[in-house]
């Protein structure tokens, strides 16, 4: 039956879960000007990535950062990176060289990697409790 078929494809075609964490503390160097520490780990089963980097941002206007900087995947790979941050939409580009031994296997070739992240602030509305003000006033 298509029951049947469907939970057999299920258990047989799990997707691990893969947890992330990612960190950053800014560090104001000028008026326009902000050193960035970011730290990201993602774990699924039996790997994980650790990756500590540093960015350079530069308020270019007030809607328009640029940044640029260095990571590490841990034991892996060397990271050059890009950002553009555009009224609160941030797009990355990277450079991973592989450092580790697995460079033999795609002969120190580094790898292209670009991400979009959008951080959405929700606000809730604030609620005034009307004043009834003394009419003798």
């Amino acid at each position: 039956s298509a029951m049947n078929l469907i939970s057999g494809n299920i258990s047989k075609n799990r997707l691990l879960r893969r947890f992330n964490i990612y960190a950053k503390v800014p560090y104001l160097l000028q008026k326009r000007l902000v050193l960035e520490s970011r730290i990201y780990t993602s774990f699924a089963s039996n790997n994980f990535n650790i990756n500590p980097q540093a960015i350079i941002k530069y308020r270019y206007k007030p809607e328009v950062t640029l940044g640029g900087g260095i990571g590490y995947r841990i034991a892996d790979a060397l990271q050059a990176l890009i950002t553009v941050n555009y009224k609160g939409w941030e797009v990355g580009l990277s450079y991973d060289v592989t450092v580790s031994g697995a460079r033999r296997y795609n002969n120190a070739q580094g790898a292209f990697e670009i991400g979009l992240k959008k951080i959405f602030i929700l606000k809730d509305k604030i609620k005034i409790d009307p004043i009834k003000v003394c009419p003798r006033i």
